[in-house]
């Protein structure tokens, strides 16, 4: 079986409104952080439980990456779950695409900044 992929291609129109939803400077909804702030701390969370093998963090990494790819907007499934699924199980593979996601948007290296999972 080929390797899963591990990067996303979004569409040059697609790549470009999510960069405008990052670079919005407005609070999200009532919250006292940006779009951009959310996404980069989802990144962080989901880099933070990908090597858990516990259900209530597992959770919590789909729920961080729901929320990524809601407050984004765009790409389709493709480029969002079809890329994280066959990675469940595989820490270092969810690492390396958090990663991607990060470059793709141009933010920091979620998996520099990851606290501990305690």
């Amino acid at each position: 079986a080929p390797a899963p992929k591990r990067s996303p291609t979004f569409a040059p129109e697609a790549l470009e409104a999510m960069k405008k939803i990052l670079a919005d400077p407005n609070h999200r909804n009532d919250s006292q952080s940006t779009n951009r702030e959310h996404v980069e701390h989802c990144l962080q969370q989901c880099a933070r439980f990908a090597s858990s093998n516990e259900p209530r963090r597992l959770m919590q990494l789909g729920l961080n990456f729901g929320r990524m790819q809601e407050i984004l907007g765009h790409g389709g499934v493709d480029n969002w779950w079809r890329l994280l699924e066959p990675l469940i199980g595989d820490p270092e593979g969810i690492r390396e695409l958090m990663r991607a996601y990060a470059a793709v948007f141009d933010l920091p290296d979620p998996t520099q900044q990851v606290l501990p999972s305690s």
